[in-house]
């Protein structure tokens, strides 16, 4: 991938681990983890990304910030969101009343919580033939790399 990634010109890759770990109830969905795979390949591990409050389904799943200005603003694909919740059990948006006020309750109908996520993992590589590698670093410091045992959420 990164050859043919550099063939095309990109110069560099990022990619993110979730250290968060996802559950329902007791059962353990995702334990999260810190990367292993992306230090064994040599990326540079640059910190965390935008630490941020998640809104989380009873499934697991997040419903993005993105979606919820969405329903809140009712803009274009609020509508889909809006038929997500009522399928998981909030009660259907009357026409007049504005998402922003709809919303909460959905929200709570659904139970739906809000839980703070610390920010993903941040790795990066710079790609391409050694010589532009050597003069496009990756421009963000080297940090040490996470641990499995640092799945404490600890920053």
């Amino acid at each position: 991938m990164f050859r043919d990634a550099a063939r095309i010109g990109v110069r560099g890759i990022v990619a993110f681990s979730d250290p968060l770990p996802r559950t329902i109830g007791d059962r353990l969905l995702m334990p999260g983890h810190v990367g292993i795979v992306y230090q064994a390949l040599g990326a540079v591990y640059t910190g965390r990304g935008t630490a941020r409050w998640l809104t989380m389904l009873p499934d697991g799943s997040v419903l993005s910030a993105r979606t919820l200005a969405k329903i809140t603003a009712a803009e274009p694909g609020s509508n889909g969101a809006i038929a997500r919740l009522v399928e998981w059990g909030a009660p259907p948006k009357p026409e007049r009343v504005p998402g922003r006020e709809w919303l909460p309750e959905a929200l709570v109908a659904v139970g739906a919580r809000r839980i703070w996520h610390p920010g993903n993992h941040r790795y990066a590589w710079s790609i391409g033939p050694r010589w532009s590698r050597r003069a496009h670093p990756v421009a963000l410091p080297a940090l040490p790399y996470p641990k499995q045992s640092d799945l404490g959420l600890a920053a």
